[in-house]
C-alpha cells in the first residue's frame, strides 16, 4: 500500500508540474486559445470551477460552457 501511495503522489506531482508548464507557456504566448486549452484540460481532470477561473483568469461561466 505504501509504494501505491508514492507512485499515486509522484503523478499527482508530475501532473501538477505539467500542468503549470502548459499554463505558463499559454500565459506567456498571450493566446486566449492557449489559456481556453489549459482550462478544458483541468476541467477534464475534474478541477473546480472557481479553482481553473483563478489559475486562468475566465469567467466562471466561460468555464462552465468548455
Amino acid at each position: 500500500m505504501h509504494m501505491r501511495q508514492q507512485a499515486d503522489w509522484k503523478y499527482q506531482g508530475e501532473m501538477t508540474a505539467a500542468q503549470d508548464k502548459g499554463m505558463n507557456q499559454g500565459i506567456k504566448e498571450g493566446k486566449k486559445e492557449g489559456i481556453i486549452k489549459i482550462a478544458k484540460h483541468l476541467k477534464s481532470d475534474e478541477k473546480d470551477t472557481e479553482y481553473i477561473a483563478k489559475i486562468t483568469g475566465l469567467e466562471i461561466k466561460e468555464i462552465e460552457k468548455l
